[in-house]
């Protein structure tokens, strides 16, 4: 996964999401079906990626900001905060 630099997950269904968040913090070009739900909540959440069939690529300001937003979306500190929440 570290080689490569584009990778593109042409799936309509929540699939890969370990690798496609692992690819976005290795600051990856991801490619995502604009039917697939995990599309959609990292873009409602500030997290870029590009579309299939729109052949649309992530400046480097874009990635910068996906890392910052991915990070604020899944640290530990934000998870144990969620959990918390539901909890209490």
């Amino acid at each position: 996964l570290k080689s490569c630099n584009l990778f593109f997950h042409n799936h309509y269904r929540s699939q890969a999401y370990g690798n496609i968040i692992y690819q976005i913090h290795l600051d990856k070009q991801v490619f995502l079906n604009f039917k697939s739900p995990l599309k959609k909540f990292l873009t409602e959440h500030g997290v870029n990626t590009g579309t299939i069939y729109n052949n649309s690529i992530i400046s480097p300001q874009q990635i910068e900001n996906n890392k910052c937003n991915l990070k604020a979306l899944i640290s530990e500190t934000e998870l144990n905060r969620k959990y918390f929440k539901v909890l209490n």
